[in-house]
């Protein structure tokens, strides 16, 4: 896998373990050679996984809404920018251009995105996986919510078909190697 989407969050003062995860595995994608698709905010874990996987030598490619731009938030070391006017066409972007997807911790707009990816597998219109960094258990509610849903059969195929959890860095990267 050589482009690795990520879905995190772009709030600023984060806890500081969840900010050395982003870094720790933005290092990673640039000392792999890999391409980052992602939101291409300069801010929260968004920034620090971007801003390490260029320092690393990695590529950027950010999917960058309009509001983004407004703000003066958008990373100013990508490679390549997808000017997008929303949400919607930005998850549509990094669909097409991610081959596997990273979840780091995030809010509403990050469990948009894997939603989105997760739906899209669940019907076939893709087979891109999802893997989850439930860093501190980060998304045990969220996983115990789903294993609920496959146990009373509203989820069609197992869930390992194609969501995967890693619970420290060192996880998510072997995850992504064997991808």
């Amino acid at each position: 896998m050589e482009k690795i989407g990520v879905f995190c969050s772009a709030t600023p003062g984060l806890p500081a373990a969840y900010m050395v995860a982003a870094q720790q595995f933005g290092q990673w994608l640039g000392e792999q050679g890999k391409t980052l698709v992602y939101g291409g905010s300069s801010r929260g874990l968004m920034g620090a996984v971007g801003k390490a996987c260029h320092l690393a030598g990695g590529r950027l490619y950010g999917m960058v809404p309009a509001i983004l731009e407004e703000r003066g938030w958008v990373e100013p070391e990508l490679d390549v920018t997808f000017p997008c006017e929303g949400l919607t066409d930005r998850k549509d972007l990094m669909m097409l251009e991610s081959q596997v997807f990273v979840a780091l911790p995030g809010g509403i707009g990050t469990l948009d995105e894997v939603f989105t990816v997760l739906g899209h597998t669940s019907i076939g219109l893709s087979e891109k996986k999802v893997v989850l960094l439930n860093l501190d258990g980060f998304f045990d509610t969220l996983l115990a919510f789903l294993r609920e849903l496959n146990e009373k059969n509203f989820i069609r195929q197992p869930l390992s078909a194609y969501l995967c959890v890693a619970n420290s860095v060192d996880e998510l990267c072997k995850l992504i190697e064997n991808e």
